[in-house]
């Protein structure tokens, strides 16, 4: 992250430079204990863990990175511990590709124990760990003992703090953040002497994923020569969720020309259902797909519409152009889309009550109801025809 110039409020500069000060102290300490524990460099590892946590946007900015440490280390065996169970749809095992891993330990529901003699049986060379931005001195100190007299690895590399959980509103307006992805990309590029990296996105999509996905489409008459706008009305949080109204007034407005498809997961069914009304152009293909199969569908569109949630990431690893809709619970930037290529985004600005980092808004999400549909429309129909 880097200070804003100018910062909008003179008075926020002791606190920001209190932040900086703190981060870099707080690193060093960082670097000093792992090299006490683990040593300089990270040697010649024949077997790798990373350990990423987190949920579908988690894993999908963590693999720009993942296919950095694979470059770095091709011969290596490479296994990725995480705590979203192989059962669920949203788990690295369901959306990365197996060429990019050699399994992965799910740790969901496992004692400390238990889970430290499950990755010392696994004998790694090397730990690498891709730290939640919001992690805390103590957990990255904590990690890094778990990782050594736990489970026996010698090497290890990955922990860094990015983020003080103080003067939250001074930061939101004078800090500029990285994204996710880009971030983790450095991280690993600091350890290993890499430059560089990728956006790349090698996601877990089998032949039959695309046969799912064209039965659907073909089942309801979609036009494959047409236009076809996805549209992700809900969140998984509240406080990320653009008004119902403003749906409805973009699914009116685009069902007039475009073919429509409201796109999430099985608890948005009924919601888009609302959004359909009398419309003959528009479906809803909530709950239908899974994530992977999502990000085939978001191939076939030419647009997403999104609040601030999984699809969106979907979005933009399958390449399609997007129009995302953030609240300001969390600082800018940190999970915009790449800001390169037809992404455009929104964010309301100067919303004193920012960053809130809340589940719900006693506000009823002002800082989302700010967003106008006018200027959605028009980003919209600006990203249309320059696709055409």
């Amino acid at each position: 992250m880097r200070i804003k110039k100018p910062v909008q409020r003179v008075a926020d500069y002791p606190a920001l430079v209190f932040i900086l000060f703190y981060r870099a102290m707080a690193n060093a300490v960082i670097r000093l204990i792992r090299f006490l524990l683990f040593g300089a460099g990270a040697g010649n590892p024949k077997k790798i863990l990373i350990f990423r946590t987190g949920s579908l946007g988690d894993s999908i900015c963590a693999l720009p990175a993942i296919v950095q440490i694979k470059k770095k280390y091709p011969q290596a065996e490479i296994d990725i511990l995480t705590n979203a169970g192989a059962s669920n749809l949203v788990s690295m095992q369901k959306l990365l590709h197996p060429d990019a891993y050699h399994k992965i330990i799910d740790y969901f529901g496992s004692s400390i124990p238990e889970l430290g003699k499950q990755i010392k049986a696994n004998a790694f060379d090397l730990v690498v760990e891709l730290p939640q931005y919001d992690s805390s001195l103590f957990r990255l100190l904590r990690n890094m003992i778990f990782f050594r007299f736990k489970t026996g690895i010698k090497k290890g590399f990955g922990w860094q703090l990015d983020n003080v959980n103080a003067f939250k509103a001074k930061q939101n307006r004078g800090i500029i953040f990285s994204d996710e992805r880009n971030r983790l990309l450095s991280i690993i590029n600091k350890y290993t002497g890499q430059t560089g990296g990728e956006m790349v996105f090698p996601l877990a999509i089998t032949n039959d994923d695309r046969a799912a996905v064209t039965h659907w489409m073909q089942q309801n008459g979609l036009d494959v020569t047409k236009k076809i706008i996805a549209i992700v009305p809900g969140a998984k949080r509240h406080t990320n969720t653009w008004p119902k109204e403003n749906f409805e007034q973009l699914v009116d407005y685009f069902a007039q020309e475009q073919q429509i498809v409201l796109c999430g997961g099985v608890n948005e069914k009924e919601l888009a259902q609302s959004l359909i009304k009398d419309h003959t152009g528009v479906w809803n293909a909530c709950g239908v797909f899974s994530p992977v199969q999502t990000a085939v569908f978001f191939g076939q569109c030419q647009l997403v519409i999104t609040n601030d949630t999984g699809p969106l990431h979907l979005a933009y690893a399958a390449g399609t152009p997007s129009v995302s809709l953030f609240s300001n619970r969390d600082y800018a930037h940190r999970w915009f889309p790449p800001q390169e290529g037809t992404h455009k985004t929104f964010r309301a600005t100067d919303i004193d009550c920012a960053p809130c980092f809340l589940e719900e808004c006693p506000f009823n999400n002002k800082c989302l109801r700010a967003i106008e549909v006018s200027a959605v429309k028009q980003a919209a129909e600006d990203i249309l025809q320059k696709n055409k």
